[in-house]
């Protein structure tokens, strides 16, 4: 991983990330009102067609297009605004404009001190089929 996940990770309490990590986008973010970009993997600019400087600076919405569901976007602002770990089934968009179905695990990064400063998000590529199984009936 990164050098600034390094840091993180030697300054931090990081909940565990899966085990197959290097499988999945990863987003890390910062935990403040414009929650901008700081950094993501490999995995990420191949799922999403955007580049590590399209999104540096910018907030997650830039994934999103006419069809990403409100709810679920108002969803993941809830955990965010209540710190709170969490899944969230979303349909982002590819830099190309074709649609890309997401489970996205947000987890906490803290200081010392126990106060999020951070968020990664690790989005999950998956089949609107697996989604409708997730959505209650």
């Amino acid at each position: 991983m990164g050098s600034i996940l390094h840091q993180m990770f030697h300054q931090s309490v990081v909940e565990p990330f899966p085990e197959d990590i290097d499988r999945h986008a990863l987003i890390i973010f910062e935990a403040n009102e414009k929650m901008p970009t700081i950094w993501v993997n490999e995995e990420f600019e191949k799922q999403t067609g955007y580049t590590s400087e399209d999104i540096i600076g910018n907030n997650l919405s830039l994934l999103h297009g006419p069809e990403t569901s409100t709810a679920a976007v108002d969803l993941l602002h809830y955990l965010i605004n209540t710190r709170q770990p969490g899944y969230v089934a979303i349909q982002n968009y590819h830099k190309n404009g074709t649609t890309i179905w997401h489970l996205c695990e947000l987890l906490l990064i803290k200081n010392t001190d126990g106060e999020t400063t951070h968020f990664a998000a690790v989005q999950r590529k998956t089949e609107m089929d697996t989604v409708r199984m997730l959505m209650p009936a």
